[in-house]
């Protein structure tokens, strides 16, 4: 399985939220029209039906069906990309390398504070957020949260 980076994934759900506005203004162009994706083109003499542009509904109806695959194909990389994401983060990958930068939110100073490992690392650390303020960083490893540690924590 191939490693997924968070730029990846966040420009899969930009492709996403695109497909999304695609369908949106589709959708809208065919309710403009009056007809859904199976009201017949034709009337009951089999002419195309006068009171609507036929050739803008089936236009219409083409590519919501594509980009509505295309929507589900995107979909499913993005699932991908999360269980990726949070099986990296499981597994520790960059965990070996980047062991010095191990951070303890924990203050006291007890025998168990240098023997803990990190249960978490910091993958996202918003501009301007408390966690900012702090001096946390993206990469850094969170090895007790209060009273929540690699003992007593699950994913």
């Amino acid at each position: 399985m191939v490693n997924i980076t968070r730029e990846q994934l966040l420009q899969f759900m930009k492709e996403k939220d695109s497909l999304e506005a695609d369908l949106k203004a589709l959708s809208d162009v065919l309710r403009s029209q009056g007809v859904g994706m199976d009201d017949s083109l034709v009337d009951g003499e089999g002419y195309p039906r006068a009171d609507i542009d036929v050739y803008q509904v089936r236009h219409a109806r083409h590519s919501i069906r594509t980009k509505t695959t295309d929507l589900k194909q995107i979909m499913q990389k993005i699932e991908a990309g999360l269980a990726n994401i949070h099986a990296q983060a499981r597994e520790g990958i960059g965990l070996e390398t980047n062991m010095d930068q191990g951070l303890s939110l924990d203050t006291s100073s007890d025998s168990r504070n240098s023997q803990r490992s990190p249960f978490a690392r910091v993958l996202v650390v918003c501009t301007g957020s408390p966690a900012e303020e702090a001096g946390i960083k993206q990469g850094d490893l969170i090895t007790q949260f209060g009273s929540v540690d690699n003992s007593n924590f699950s994913s």
